[in-house]
């Protein structure tokens, strides 16, 4: 098997290095995100022994606020809240996500950062690793439980805040259902991070109970459950990755130097990083490296 893939939910790391590193800067602009994803480009790419990465980022006003307007509705409502110091922290952010995905992660020889307006990071991961033949491995770098739904054999999730891996055997042993069946939970049980309401009173562990068909069919939360299909129908749409005519991308092999990243590290006043380039090449060696909990 080659290299594995890391399928990266890029404004996951940004926000992450955002909070982790505050006000860096350089130049008078903010770094912080910047600087966190091209140091975890180097860590992920060595603790995984791969010099391949996809970037995917979000873009726009998504498509599922035409299905749901509440979609999202509480972070909106805590932006439209936020001190003026607080909204320029927020648009510096954007600006420095913006900036990486078309012009630094480029600059460097990244050729995979993908955003399609109108669609969402996890889309664009969960049509890349749909895609991928059985015969490529994939990681998925994210702590967004949504994209267990992309759980396969060669295709596994890894948690950097945990620093612990997901895989598909565990995801079985832990909910006893499939992958795809976890958006049909995440329909019945709603989610509060994106304001999809579900059913009143049930969480995740009864609505797979429910699937797996051992909920007693005289409890409350059965009947429940079993009146809610047409709201389980049209939270599908919303919860199911990757959302209708996410578009698909055709990878392209990275164009990374040891001279351009030490470029773009001059460029950003990142000295730090520039003795420490990505793995563009893997050298053999008597057996690949695996993270902790591989397949636990």
């Amino acid at each position: 098997m080659s290299q594995p893939i890391l399928l990266i939910d890029t404004p996951y790391l940004c926000h992450r290095a955002s909070h982790a590193m505050g006000d860096l800067s350089f130049g008078g602009e903010g770094t912080a995100a910047i600087f966190g994803v091209l140091r975890d480009i180097v860590q992920l790419q060595e603790e995984f022994q791969t010099g391949r990465c996809v970037f995917a980022f979000d873009r726009g006003r998504p498509h599922r606020l035409r299905l749901l307007p509440t979609y999202k509705s509480t972070r909106r409502k805590r932006y439209a809240e936020e001190s003026e110091e607080e909204q320029a922290v927020r648009k510096d952010l954007r600006h420095q996500i913006q900036k990486l995905c078309t012009q630094y992660l480029p600059a460097a020889g990244f050729r995979n950062a993908f955003s399609a307006r109108g669609f969402e990071a996890d889309d664009l991961i969960a049509a890349i690793a749909a895609a991928l033949p059985p015969n490529e491995e994939a990681i998925i770098v994210s702590s967004d439980k949504d994209l267990w739904q992309c759980l396969r054999p060669n295709v596994w999730c890894w948690n950097p805040h945990q620093h612990q891996a997901y895989t598909l055997d565990v995801f079985r042993a832990e909910w006893g259902i499939e992958p795809e069946q976890w958006a049909e939970v995440k329909a019945y049980a709603g989610c509060t991070t994106d304001d999809v309401p579900g059913v009143d009173g049930v969480g995740e562990k009864t609505a797979a109970k429910y699937i797996r068909g051992e909920l007693g069919e005289g409890t409350k939360a059965y009947a429940k459950l079993a009146r809610a299909e047409i709201q389980c129908a049209w939270n599908m749409r919303i919860v199911q990755l990757p959302y209708p005519n996410t578009p698909t991308f055709e990878l392209q092999p990275d164009e990374v130097t040891e001279g351009k990243w030490q470029a773009l590290a001059d460029e950003l006043g990142m000295h730090s990083l520039r003795s420490t380039a990505p793995r563009t090449v893997i050298k053999k060696s008597r057996g690949r490296k695996r993270a902790k909990g591989f397949f636990a």
